[in-house]
């Protein structure tokens, strides 16, 4: 299915593709799009990850893309990722305007949502993690979780 360039909050917008010429290489992108706070429970992202380069595609990566309003948080989440050793395969970038989330939408193969699974502590922030998912089907994204995320859910 051809992905389009529109996306929900912005359909007149074309995408940045400067901002994402990096990740058209053929390489699975995994995005997840949304503040980069504890909240947005990312720690899961990278797990998701880790498990899915092992069992499926070793050259996948996630893109954070959002705010990074805690710099603490920022580190602790590279840390972690380097822990796992995802290393240069997660990667984290402001996207602050809409030309360049147009661009992220449409070079990543999968949207990721994980703000969803815990910790929305009020009704108005489950609803704003759910606007990333908006934009994505809008744009034609896929937004499932991976297998990888189900399966840590579970477990």
């Amino acid at each position: 299915m051809e992905k389009t360039h529109m996306i929900a909050s912005h359909p007149d917008t074309e995408p940045d593709w400067l901002a994402a010429a990096s990740l058209d290489d053929w390489y699975a992108n995994i995005l997840c799009l949304g503040e980069i706070v504890p909240q947005q429970n990312l720690n899961l992202a990278c797990l998701a990850l880790a498990e899915y380069r092992r069992k499926y595609d070793p050259f996948a990566r996630l893109i954070l893309a959002g705010r990074q309003s805690d710099a603490g948080y920022s580190q602790e989440l590279r840390e972690f990722a380097y822990s796992l050793d995802l290393g240069g395969h997660v990667l984290m970038t402001d996207a602050s305007d809409a030309k360049q989330r147009v661009a992220l939408y449409l070079t990543a193969d999968v949207a990721l949502d994980t703000g969803l699974v815990a910790n929305a502590e009020s009704r108005r922030d489950a609803e704003l993690y759910r606007v990333p998912l908006v934009s994505a089907s809008a744009s034609n994204t896929p937004g499932k979780l991976a297998e990888a995320i189900h399966r840590l859910m579970a477990g």
